[in-house]
């Protein structure tokens, strides 16, 4: 590309997508940071009771952890009611 904008499109276009483009930056940098802050905050050992056993893990992991395991749950069920209820997700009108 020569830097030149495309036949229809005028440079308004381009500075909308470069405005765009820094925005979108500037957010992933703040959620970036925000993650970082939050992982610190959230360092400490705590104990984690399980069935047949507890354990000593960070406390990031635990909310990690926690969260996939609530996505995959909502991905397995969502599923489910697809397949027994078809697209719209809820059940025929009798």
């Amino acid at each position: 590309m020569t830097g030149r904008p495309s036949p229809g499109r005028g440079p308004d276009d381009l500075d909308e997508r470069r405005v765009r483009r820094i925005a979108l930056v500037g957010v992933l940098v703040l959620a970036l940071i925000l993650l970082i802050v939050f992982i610190v905050q959230n360092s400490d050992s705590v104990s984690v009771s399980f069935v047949f056993f507890s354990a000593r893990i960070s406390l990031i992991w635990v909310i990690f952890l926690s969260a996939v395991v609530g996505a995959v749950i909502a991905v397995v069920v969502g599923r489910l009611v697809r397949r027994r209820f078809g697209r719209g997700g809820a059940p025929p009108p009798s």
